[in-house]
């Protein structure tokens, strides 16, 4: 059975914090799951695409979600049964943005650690 370091959680649980505190400075929200899921790769020390997407779903997911549940309590909403897909669909696309950030950069973080990446 394979270990997971304890470097791999912090990134993660650093990531999703990162995200969070970066809603409280910027006002656009995506910029804030994209910010997170990024923080939680590069934390993570993920060198490899499909790892940063996993890194990417699942910080990006939870940030979604708080965000969800943010607007839910800012518009006194009641919390009812009808509100579940709005907070599945948020995760979701939360996490898919995180994604696709993730896969890229894992991607793309060996080249430029080798300098091959690509400069702009």
């Amino acid at each position: 059975m394979e270990t997971i370091p304890y470097k791999k959680i912090a990134g993660f649980i650093l990531g999703i914090a990162l995200g969070i505190l970066t809603t409280f400075f910027l006002k656009m929200d995506l910029i804030a799951v994209v910010l997170g899921a990024l923080f939680s790769v590069f934390l993570a020390g993920s060198d490899q695409g499909r790892e940063g997407a996993l890194f990417g779903f699942l910080s990006g997911g939870s940030v979604g979600l708080y965000l969800a549940i943010r607007n839910l309590i800012i518009h006194n909403m009641e919390v009812t049964i009808d509100i579940l897909p709005s907070l599945l669909t948020s995760v979701i696309l939360s996490g898919a943005m995180g994604t696709l950030y993730g896969f890229l950069t894992g991607k793309l973080k060996p080249l430029y650690d080798k300098g091959q990446g690509p400069f702009f």
